[in-house]
């Protein structure tokens, strides 16, 4: 299974050999059904870590600064980092979904 883990992680091709009648098509589905739950598992950690600091950054208050000018820039920026990683990861989610209502 971890031969199956890492070409799943590596989007490569596997193959994997082994004598009639030891099970391999349905350890290469089990296997492959595990590792989309723990791919799902892993985006939604991902997905609920960038609420969370979303979260923060808009409930952190702005710290007084000379450069009030540079400080609004910087947080525009921040946010709008967070928000492209979190609309990537909804879609990454989403198609897995898709992909497993199928």
């Amino acid at each position: 299974m971890r031969n199956l883990y890492e070409c799943l992680e590596a989007k490569k091709i596997g193959v994997f050999e082994s004598p009639t009648g030891t099970g391999k098509s349905l350890s290469i589905i089990c296997g492959a059904l595990r590792w989309l739950k723990d791919l799902q598992e892993k985006q939604r950690k991902e997905l609920e870590n960038l609420k969370q600091l979303a979260c923060e950054t808009v409930a952190k208050p702005a710290q007084a600064n000379d450069k009030k000018e540079l400080d609004w820039i910087q947080e525009f920026s921040h946010k709008l980092e967070q928000n492209e990683k979190l609309s990537k990861i909804k879609v990454k989610v989403k198609f897995n979904v898709l992909i497993m209502l199928v």
